[in-house]
This record gives C-alpha cells, structure tokens and sequence, in this order.
C-alpha cells in the first residue's frame, strides 16, 4: 500500500528514513497499522494511466482549499460531472474570499 507520512514523524525501513510528505510502499498489514497510529495517510496518488471515477474526483474537488488546486484538477479532467462539482467549489471558495 502507497503511504505518505505526516508531519512530526518519520518512517525508517531497511534502506532509508523517510521524512515528513515523503510517500513510500509498505506491506498493507504495516502500513494499516501505521495509519491506525496516525503516522502515515494513504497516499492519494494514483498509478499512472489510472484516472479516478466521477465520484472519487469530486470528493477531491469538495476538499480542495484553493482556486489554484481547482484549476489543476480543471485542468486534467473533461468530465462533465467533474466540471460541475469544480463551478460549485469555485464559487463556495470565492464567496468565502
């Protein structure tokens, strides 16, 4: 399972230390584990060539806390839902400016 770990710790394997907002794969028994001690996130990324459904990239778009990080996803995504949940994102966050 792809993990990325969170501020103020740090993850040490048998080849390096990994640092705050470094990703990295564990076994999914260590990496749940780790999660459940709030020491790593699963990553959000996704393998390349494999793009989100509808329903998971709105939920991106719902936690996005800029207009900036709408524009990327705008940017990469054609889907008429998506699109949708990005025009409403806009104007919750602009209203809030």
């Amino acid at each position: 399972m792809k993990v990325e770990v969170l501020p103020g710790h740090s993850v040490v394997t048998e080849k390096k230390t990994h640092s705050p907002g470094e990703s990295l794969t564990l076994e999914d028994a260590d990496a749940r584990r780790l999660v459940g001690k709030k020491i790593v996130k699963e990553s959000e990324s996704q393998p390349a060539g494999k793009q989100l459904n509808v329903a998971e990239t709105v939920k991106l778009v719902d936690a996005a806390e800029s207009v900036e990080a709408l524009d990327a996803l705008a940017a990469t995504d054609e889907r008429k839902g998506v699109l949708d949940a990005i025009a409403k994102r806009r104007a919750e966050l602009e209203k809030t400016e």
